[in-house]
């Protein structure tokens, strides 16, 4: 019997730890969040919006003319936010290797010698190519401070639904 009544401890003790860590109450809070982003007064063409809350939760989105929706946003008093679009820019490498393969692809297809899919992998590098040309067209400089979580001025409230809008001011 003394080893029945020694499992019944360690399991309610085992419970009592689950229930303590469990039920703290630490959960962040999410909510889904919307808005727009603003540079000197105008939309920002393209970037990504992440809100940073406690412990690590983030949830991120897509910024395009000026507007996101990011899903599952952490909500509470003092969430930072961050902006960056530098990204559009390492498109430019990209952008290189894939007009080289355009290149090959056509060479291939121009010999007759070209594997059946060639014509589908061209069509997709085409694509790619003429997204890469847009979004380079929509970067524009924005401070590196709104992209880093510890420099960002960005410290908002949030509480879920449409936001105010978030105004943003170019520098280097």
């Amino acid at each position: 019997m003394f080893p029945l009544l020694r499992q019944l401890g360690y399991f309610s003790i085992a419970l009592a730890f689950l229930l303590a860590t469990g039920c703290s109450g630490g959960k962040q809070k999410k909510a889904n969040v919307s808005g727009t982003v603003n540079l000197d007064g105008k939309p920002l063409p393209r970037g990504k919006i992440v809100f940073h809350g406690e412990k690590g939760v983030k949830a991120e989105g897509q910024i395009e003319d000026g507007k996101f929706t990011v899903e599952k946003a952490p909500v509470g008093d003092k969430i930072k936010v961050t902006v960056e679009n530098r990204y559009l820019l390492q498109g430019n490498d990209r952008l290189r290797g894939i007009r080289t393969s355009i290149k090959q692809f056509e060479g291939f297809i121009a010999s007759g010698k070209a594997p059946p899919d060639v014509a589908e992998q061209l069509a997709a590098a085409k694509e790619e190519e003429k997204q890469l040309v847009e979004d380079g067209k929509k970067y524009v400089q924005i401070s590196d401070s709104y992209a880093e979580v510890e420099k960002t001025p960005l410290i908002m409230s949030i509480s879920g639904g449409e936001i105010d809008p978030i105004e943003l001011k170019k520098g280097k």
